[in-house]
C-alpha cells in the first residue's frame, strides 16, 4: 500500500475502475481523465477509534476530501444525529480542480459506557455525478483488565481482552 497523499497533497489512491474500493491502481486504470465539472473523491471509507471508559479525548484521525474534476467542487458533511460523541474541525467547504481539503475527526468518550458505537458521515458535493459518499466512524471503548484482582493469570486476561483492551499487572 503507498501513501494516500501525493507531493501536492492529492488523494493517491482513488476508486479508478469504479468497483467501490480506493486504492493504488498501477496500470489500465492508472490514469483518469479529469470530468468536465467537479468531481468528489474521499481518501478512506472508515475511521475506527480505541479507547477506554473514562480516558481523556483520544488523538485526532484525519480525512481528505478530493476533487478529481475540471471544475470547483462544493461538499458538505452531514454526521448521524446520533452521534453526539463524534466531532468534525469542518463540515463544509470548496476545492479547486486537483486539490484536496483536510478533515480532523475527533471522539469524546465522556459519560459514554463500554461498548462499540458506529456513526455515518455522508457526504455529498455538487459533481458532475451527483455524488453521495458515506465514511463510517467506528468507536471501541473498553475497559482495561486487572491481574490479580479480576483474572488470576496474566495469561486468562490476555484470552478475555477486547481488540484496542489493556491487560494490567499489579506489582509483585
Amino acid at each position: 500500500e503507498g501513501p494516500s497523499v501525493d507531493m501536492d497533497n492529492v488523494i493517491r489512491s482513488l476508486d479508478g475502475d469504479g468497483d467501490g474500493t480506493a486504492r493504488c491502481d498501477i496500470g489500465a486504470f492508472e490514469f483518469v481523465p479529469a470530468p468536465d465539472g467537479p468531481l468528489l473523491a474521499v481518501s478512506v471509507s472508515e475511521l475506527a477509534f480505541y479507547t477506554f471508559r473514562g480516558a481523556l479525548d483520544s488523538s485526532d484521525q484525519r480525512f481528505w476530501v478530493s476533487n478529481a474534476g475540471s471544475e470547483l467542487l462544493h461538499w458538505s458533511i452531514q454526521p448521524d444525529a446520533a452521534c453526539p460523541w463524534l466531532y468534525l474541525d469542518t463540515d463544509s467547504g470548496a476545492v479547486h480542480p486537483g486539490r484536496t481539503d483536510q478533515i480532523r475527526v475527533r471522539v469524546s468518550s465522556a459519560d459514554m459506557e463500554v461498548g462499540d458505537y458506529t456513526c455515518a458521515l455522508t457526504i455529498t458535493s455538487d459533481g458532475v455525478l451527483d455524488e453521495l459518499i458515506t465514511v463510517i466512524v467506528r468507536l471501541y471503548i473498553t475497559e482495561p483488565l486487572h491481574v490479580p484482582e479480576q483474572f488470576p493469570t496474566i495469561q486468562a486476561a490476555i484470552d478475555a481482552v477486547q481488540y484496542g483492551g489493556a491487560v494490567i499487572v499489579a506489582p509483585g
